[in-house]
């Protein structure tokens, strides 16, 4: 049997291009666009062409993995994630090298938080104001913090925790805001669990749920006291 040879690029046909995984799935490298993981790729695969163009296989590698500094990339270290907590990595919305990009990917996710690299939560950040929870829920009652994505918004940028807010606005709202079937206030079973009155840990929360209150409502108020 004979077989005719390939000629010029014609074999090319039968090249296949090999990406690694981690390029495409692995978090760290979520920022990169397609074009930079191809060419990387070609790098690899042709290693004559990063020791000819050395200059174009540096240029890659400081954008792959931010080894010094580059015109036109950021590194891979300075990414800004969007997540519901540093620890639940499913949860990721995105990758940004931009951190205004990255608070408007949390302004669109409600109970989501902007980190850095090192897991430091960057936005929105804790505010250190006076107002409690219960005040700035009466505020958003009164309409002073706007409505919708605009109130989540001024809140956020505030420091506060709209979640947290929005939470005591609805409890004012259906009546849970200030006593519950024992007839206490939020703030007289927080002060008394300040003294101690309630217990600690997993005592306190099963005294104070056996007795029909808002475990977490009643911490809330603890919180804001302390």
């Amino acid at each position: 049997m004979d077989f005719d040879y390939f000629y010029n690029r014609e074999a090319e046909r039968f090249n296949f291009l090999k990406v690694s995984e981690i390029l495409v799935d692995g978090e760290e490298f979520k920022g990169l666009s397609a074009e930079a993981i191809i060419l990387y790729s070609m790098l690899l695969k042709r290693k004559g062409i990063g020791s000819k163009f050395s200059y174009i296989a540096s240029e890659v590698n400081k954008r792959l993995f931010g080894n010094g500094s580059s015109s036109g990339g950021a590194s891979t270290s300075s990414l800004y994630r969007v997540r519901k907590s540093w620890g639940d990595a499913k949860s990721q919305k995105g990758a940004f090298r931009s951190f205004e990009n990255a608070k408007k990917c949390a302004n669109a996710n409600l109970g989501y938080k902007v980190f850095d690299a090192k897991g430091k939560e960057v936005y929105p950040m804790k505010s250190t104001s006076s107002k409690s929870i219960d005040t700035l829920a009466r505020e958003v009652i009164a309409g002073n913090w706007g409505n919708g994505s605009d109130r989540v918004n001024r809140l956020r940028t505030a420091g506060y925790d709209y979640d947290a807010v929005q939470n005591r606005v609805n409890e004012i709202l259906s009546g849970k805001s200030s006593s519950h079937s024992g007839g206490k206030a939020i703030d007289t079973l927080a002060r008394e669990v300040i003294r101690g009155d309630w217990g600690n840990g997993q005592d306190r929360k099963n005294r104070l749920e056996r007795a029909s209150y808002d475990y977490n409502a009643v911490q809330r108020r603890v919180n804001e006291l302390l």
